[in-house]
């Protein structure tokens, strides 16, 4: 910078000062170590506050020091400027003696018209069990009466039948019919307890079937009668068979016979087709049948 003049010559620094003078031991000198924080403050020097403080507030001088530097600001006269501003074009509010949220100031009274709750070990808006409503004992809290369900639910009928012609009268329950008259004996009384099955047939009442099965099957009477039916309904509109004095099927029935020609074989504890051992053809020791002879061979070539 050629054009500027140097800075005036000064004897010390300009930032830091005066250069301090010589002194056999550092003025600030780097601290100890220690085990413990040195700016823990002793209990016994901790300052006295309140139970429910440990550092007691601020005092009234501070408080007073802050209020005037406020005041030199001139910030209660920047808020009323705001205010003004906001309020710009209305009319003030109308004057009121009390508050215009919380009311009249209420009057002084020796004691707290709401004081706080005493302590208590027990809950206090627990009911005792002799102060609680008698339910059932299946719920503790009996349900509604009858008459408000009924009220509701004619008036939930009524705005439903809203704008109809009401129902002809009748004499009798529309759905149940007649109500029936009164006897000493209950026409349909519970039934008695039985430890045995009321339902179970004994043994000797049973139906009398085979041995093979419980039931006897349907008669023959009227499964002819099923067949014959299911035969009519499928051949419906057609013409009926030319007439046959024999059986379409199995030809002409055959004539009477004292004997059974093909009778039922008779019982007998041995098998008729096992072959006696005299009667077997004798074979090798190794086969029973013996295996064709050569000549067949011969016979065969």
């Amino acid at each position: 910078m050629p054009t500027e003049d140097p800075p005036q010559y000064q004897r010390h620094d300009p930032q830091n000062g005066k250069k301090p003078d010589y002194s056999r031991k550092d003025p600030h000198p780097i601290p100890k170590y220690r085990q413990k924080d040195p700016h823990k403050v002793h209990p016994e020097q901790q300052p006295k506050g309140s139970k429910f403080w440990t550092n007691p507030p601020r005092s009234l001088d501070d408080v007073e020091l802050l209020v005037r530097a406020l005041e030199d600001l001139d910030v209660r006269s920047l808020g009323d400027d705001l205010w003004l501003e906001a309020r710009a074009g209305e009319d003030p509010p109308p004057y009121s003696k009390h508050d215009p949220q919380n009311g009249k100031k209420p009057d002084y009274s020796r004691k707290d018209p709401h004081p706080i709750p005493k302590y208590r070990q027990k809950d206090p808006h627990k009911v005792h069990p002799e102060q609680q409503p008698k339910g059932s004992k299946f719920w503790t809290n009996p349900p509604r009466s009858l008459d408000l369900e009924e009220r509701e639910i004619e008036e939930a009928w009524l705005e439903a039948r809203a704008g109809e012609d009401p129902p002809p009268y009748s004499k009798h329950d529309p759905q149940n019919g007649k109500k029936p008259e009164y006897q000493r004996k209950d026409p349909h009384p519970i039934p008695k307890y039985r430890q045995k099955d009321p339902h179970k047939v004994h043994p000797e009442q049973q139906p009398k079937g085979s041995k093979f099965w419980t039931n006897p099957p349907r008669s023959l009477d009227l499964e002819e009668r099923e067949i014959e039916e299911a035969w009519l309904e499928a051949r419906a509109g057609e013409d009926p068979p030319p007439y046959s004095k024999h059986d379409p099927q199995n030809g002409k029935k055959p004539e009477y016979q004292r004997k059974d020609p093909h009778p039922i074989p008779k019982y007998r504890q041995k098998d008729p087709h096992k072959v006696h051992p005299e009667q077997q053809p004798k074979g090798s020791k190794f086969w029973s049948n013996p295996p064709r002879e050569f000549f067949d061979w011969e016979d065969l070539e």
